[in-house]
């Protein structure tokens, strides 16, 4: 490989900054640079960076066309694609390597997370075994990438063709690659820092974005790796990778197909589909270029006719008389024979949780609860030995060359040998070792307190009290003497006094004393465990398996929580009514969580509202949701106060028609927004609520009005009217009206229909929903009541 710095296309599409870009460029000394921009040409920001580094931009019809121009007329050297915004880590120019057989060099991809590099790219698993030069017919997995960290040997006569339906330059790189002997060299030295990805909107946000990957980019892969013969496994590969990110986008956190219609989604299902059925099972079965869940593999599988996962075993909790397993199934449900130790045994609960992609069922997964024990199962007529989950499949290790197989051979035998001298030398000193054992006297274990009594660990927030963990502390306390209540605040925080002058036993996150009550405690009963404070230690291996994780809930689930629920250590679940229990427990929902784990008992919270009940009602609450984007906006820049006057103005619109109407209105301010910029609720004209206050002013209430707040399902329990209106109107919204909607709630398009509304919940002519009002002040007493038993 010829040793020159690579000529760098910088493609400007609008994503990020070109200024980092050429500024990160010249610290590596690169200088053979060309800009690609479309029609419009550069703007005034870019045109500056360009005129500072003495730069000429490439135009063409788009940012594409005209790298493609340029691409197109290259002749010998090495190349290296980025898009605006992408950074050369330093040190990448020196260290790339100078010889090879390869004519693509991959080298690693990073991300910018929280101002530092972060080595957490999803593709990172290429690079644990060093630097070296591979085949791709051997080791197809390492093949996700489109040309993003790709250096590319030009050939004499020019690099093949970038198809126009292709946005990502993969078929100019299937064709290099197939063109010179499918060879790659990865590079495990510094790499690219890619730009940061959008927050708002994510990527795969419009229909025009799947339509991209799904109709065209993809496609044009195949049809590009079909003119060499068969598709190779490597370009199968590429396109999961691809099809992975297109179901994250709706089954994942960030969720980032919220905003598609029912229409768009069906759409996007059928060309998923579609594409799916191009991709043979035995590549699905053989992904592991990233981290895949099993109910994600299966979905893949079941849209390729595969045979599905075999049944299995997930982790075995002490403190339960029963285990689950899960197994996955398309059609009808099979019939199914257990038995366990091999007695036939009747299932204590069971599930079907739907797995859906855009809305459409992929794959059903069966869970069924049964006594502890060896399991075997007749399903469908087929014998089946469920077996522990091994976790998600990784890539291998590559196969050692020719020298390193040499060196291993001889590091066997010099071991064999050893093994074989100390045997030999066992057998002799066998006699005298034996001696010594009689005459040396065992030494004592330590002595182990025998009545330590159990200690439970309760936490709202690091930094605040005042959830359900407070009120069943104090509960506990009083009613669960035999066991040590522990509770967990920041000392610094403003609840710490006065939960210290109540006698609570309190200690703070972060200290030596937290990691001890935490470690000693065998239930965790946490209000917020997402917190992060918690949350790390949660997932990881800070919390054994025979602690008991009680999420206690800050607010009523009545909205598609199924996304984050299904990635947490959940051990019971706190439910506060009928509604919200059956959405979460029901068949064919989406939560992994069942009637075992789940728990209908109210919240500890809601004992003291229950007092609250037949106050005089005067006046309306509006409450808003939060956006998790605008909060972390506002935490790095408490100045930007204008996107919360573009969040909040249709309230703030309605609370004035409200008020025209002659009615008082009050208007919910979430404490992540109301801590991070207090002054500007306080100059707000309406009078706002948060924190503790807010059960008075729901209590107070003719009607709350809500997008999909957990406030509106406390008004609920109040017995105010609930109506769900929403500015936004998005898919995510439309799922949290239809569940209020069927519980009670009513149903507003408009700032009219809002306002009609809560008029007619004022005159009488719209009642709350009875049933769902708190029926007494017990949740404490029920809780605690199945906690205190042995197996839950």
């Amino acid at each position: 490989m010829i040793s020159i710095t690579p000529r760098v296309v910088v493609i400007v599409d609008g994503g990020g900054d070109l200024e980092t870009t050429l500024i990160g460029l010249a610290d590596e000394g690169i200088s053979d640079v060309v800009v690609c921009v479309g029609r419009e040409g550069p703007t005034p920001a870019e045109a500056a960076a360009l005129a500072e580094h003495g730069l000429e931009p490439v135009a063409g019809e788009t940012a594409l066309d005209a790298a493609r121009t340029v691409l197109a007329s290259l002749r010998g050297g090495r190349v290296l694609v980025l898009r605006a915004g992408d950074v050369p880590e330093p040190g990448l120019v020196e260290e790339l390597p100078t010889s090879g057989s390869a004519a693509v060099v991959m080298v690693p991809l990073k991300r910018m997370v929280d101002g530092h590099v972060s080595d957490t790219h999803p593709l990172r698993a290429r690079f644990p075994h060093g630097s070296r030069d591979t085949s791709l017919s051997a080791e197809p997995h390492l093949f996700t990438q489109r040309l993003s960290g790709a250096v590319m040997e030009v050939p004499a006569g020019g690099l093949p063709p970038w198809d126009e339906d292709d946005a990502d330059g993969t078929t100019l790189l299937i064709r290099l690659l197939t063109d010179t002997g499918q060879r790659v060299r990865l590079h495990a030295g510094p790499g690219i820092i890619e730009r940061p990805r959008p927050e708002d909107p994510p990527p795969l946000s419009t229909l025009p974005e799947y339509t991209q990957v799904l109709e065209r980019d993809i496609p044009a892969w195949y049809s590009a790796a079909r003119e060499g013969g068969r598709t190779p496994s490597w370009v199968h590969q590429l396109v999961l990778a691809r099809l992975l990110d297109v179901t994250d986008a709706d089954r994942g956190l960030r969720f980032a197909a919220h905003a598609l219609s029912q229409t768009e989604r069906a759409r996007v299902a059928e060309l998923l589909v579609g594409v799916l059925a191009r991709v043979p099972a035995d590549q699905v079965e053989a992904y592991c270029a990233t981290p895949v869940a099993l109910n994600r593999q299966a979905a893949l599988l079941a849209a390729t006719g595969a045979l599905l996962p075999d049944p299995v075993l997930p982790s075995e909790r002490s403190f339960r008389a029963d285990r689950q397993v899960s197994y996955f199934f398309t059609g009808s449900l099979p019939d199914e024979q257990w038995y366990v130790d091999g007695e036939t045994v009747e299932p204590t609960s069971t599930k079907i949780v739907d797995h859906t992609y855009f809305d459409r069922v992929f794959v059903h997964e069966r869970l069924v609860w049964l006594p502890k024990g060896s399991v075997t199962a007749v399903i469908g007529g087929r014998e089946a030995t469920p077996a522990a989950y091994r976790g998600m499949r990784r890539p291998p290790a590559p196969l050692p060359g020719p020298g390193n197989r040499v060196r291993r051979a001889v590091t066997r035998r010099a071991r064999a040998l050893r093994r074989r001298a100390s045997r030999l030398l066992g057998r002799a000193g066998t006699t005298e070792r034996t001696r010594l054992a009689v005459r040396t006297p065992p030494e004592e274990a330590p002595a182990v307190a025998l009545d330590v009594p159990s200690t439970w660990l309760y936490m709202d927030r690091h930094d605040s009290a005042g959830d359900n963990a407070e009120p069943l502390y104090r509960y506990a306390r009083e009613h669960a003497t035999g066991i040590r209540h522990v509770f967990a605040v920041d000392r610094r925080c403003a609840d710490w006094e006065r939960l210290e002058a109540e006698g609570f036993e309190l200690v703070s996150p972060g200290t030596a004393a937290f990691e001890d009550a935490w470690t000693q405690a065998d239930t965790l009963l946490l209000a917020d465990i997402g917190d992060p404070a918690i949350a790390g230690r949660l997932m990881g291996a800070g919390t054994r398996k025979d602690q008991r994780v009680v999420f206690l809930q800050h607010g009523v689930t009545m909205r598609h929580m199924w996304r984050w629920f299904n990635t947490r250590r959940i051990d019971v679940l706190i439910t506060a009514h009928r509604a919200e229990y059956a959405a979460i427990t029901a068949d064919h929902s989406p939560y992994l969580l069942t009637d075992r784990e789940v728990w209908l008992t109210g919240f500890p919270r809601h004992d003291a509202m229950f007092a609250l009940l037949g106050r005089e009602r005067d006046r309306v609450v509006l409450a808003p949701t939060w956006s998790p984007t605008l909060s972390r906006t506002l935490d790095r820049e408490p100045t930007r106060t204008d996107l919360l006057d573009a969040f909040c103005e249709p309230w703030l619109q309605l609370a004035r028609v409200l008020g025209e109407a002659g009615a008082d209105v009050v208007l919910f301010a979430h404490p992540k927004l109301a801590l991070t910029v207090p002054e500007w609720f306080r100059e707000l004209p309406v009078p706002t609520t948060t924190g503790t206050d807010v059960p008075e002013q729901l209590s107070r209430a003719w009607a709350v009005v809500s997008d999909r707040s957990s406030i509106l399902d406390d008004a609920m329990l109040l017995g105010a009217v609930a109506i769900v209106w929403s500015p936004d109107g998005t898919a995510d919204a439309d799922a949290y009206r239809r569940m209020h909607v069927a519980s009670g709630a009513v149903s507003a398009a408009s700032t009219g229909q809002a306002l009609a509304a809560a008029v007619d919940a004022r005159d009488g002519r719209l009642q709350p929903a009875s049933e769902l009002i708190i029926s007494d002040a017990g949740a404490c007493g029920r809780i605690l009541s199945r906690l205190e038993k042995e197996t839950i």
